[in-house]
């Protein structure tokens, strides 16, 4: 998460020349440590404040059907079914071809 503002803490000391030059150099354990606790605040505060989406969807059985529990929305679980059925009945449709043309190259080897 991105950090919109520094914390007081954290921005080198203005209009001290000598705290300004040792501060450029090093920042003491103390003023890390609260920069360091803001910035960690402030990120659980963007967490907190953050929507998050989760969508299931519980249909109810037909025909006796099992429940379906899906991480997804309707249409998105039934574009992905449609795909894999595609997918699936193509992947019949060749391995039917193999077999058949299997059966066709094992006929003529034996007769």
């Amino acid at each position: 998460f991105p950090v919109h503002r520094i914390p007081r803490e954290a921005e080198p000391r203005r209009g001290n020349p000598v705290a300004m030059e040792s501060s450029a150099a090093q920042i003491d354990a103390a003023e890390w440590e609260n920069a360091r606790r803001a910035a960690a605040a402030e990120s659980q505060a963007h967490t907190l404040k953050s929507e998050i989406v989760r969508t299931s969807i519980i249909g109810e059985p037909t025909h006796g059907e099992p429940f379906l529990i899906a991480p997804m929305d309707s249409s998105h679980l039934v574009n992905r079914e449609k795909l894999f059925a595609a997918m699936f009945f193509a992947i019949g449709i060749i391995c039917a071809g193999l077999c058949a043309w299997a059966i066709e190259h094992a006929r003529a080897l034996l007769g």
